[in-house]
């Protein structure tokens, strides 16, 4: 993956720039917000906590770790996927603002010093691929918004990884789409 506006884009490459010095943490997570509400538009996002995120970042650079396994190495995760940070909601309203215990994947990756980035937009229940669902909207594919992103997971990878965040957590066995053609046809890669 190449680097975008000089900001690496590789979990290695942005572990190597922490454990140097040359970019904090903080920095990075900076240029992730701020690209990321630059492309608001899109409507990729559910739920976000940009303070509590900055606040992490912040503390793994007094740290020292960063760079350290993926410490201050933000995630986006799927809204069906639970963190304990952020409420996740599976883009459904009877589920809107439940907050609850993480889910093992985002245990393990948050105990390995992962930051939670945010919540992504997805199909009403994972039960589709257009990302269309009455509680937050569809998402806009960023190459073309007047295709649908093919699932959100294929939308924000794009979005993010074309413009700041190295890692997308979401199309998962809960998933009862045929998620892999969609992103496929993206040209993406998801982890399952």
């Amino acid at each position: 993956m190449v680097e975008s506006k000089g900001m690496p884009l590789t979990i290695e490459s942005l572990k190597t720039a922490f454990k140097s010095g040359d970019l904090t943490c903080e920095a990075y997570v900076n240029t992730v917000i701020e690209r990321a509400e630059n492309l608001k538009h899109l409507n990729a996002l559910i739920s976000v906590d940009w303070e509590q995120l900055r606040l992490a970042a912040k503390a793994v650079d007094e740290s020292g770790g960063a760079g350290d396994a993926l410490n201050g190495i933000p995630i986006c995760f799927k809204d069906n996927i639970q963190t304990g940070v952020l409420p996740a909601s599976a883009a459904t309203k009877a589920l809107a603002g439940k907050r609850t215990c993480a889910s093992e994947v985002a245990t393990r990756l948050m105990g390995q010093g992962a930051l939670v980035g945010g919540m992504g937009n997805m199909h009403e229940l994972a039960f589709g691929i257009t990302t269309n669902n009455g509680y937050s909207g569809a998402s806009k594919n960023p190459w073309n918004e007047h295709r649908i992103p093919g699932d959100l997971v294929a939308a924000l990878r794009r979005q993010w990884q074309r413009e700041s965040c190295p890692q997308v957590l979401g199309q998962t066995l809960a998933d009862r789409s045929d998620s892999l053609r969609p992103c496929a046809v993206l040209l993406v890669f998801v982890h399952r």
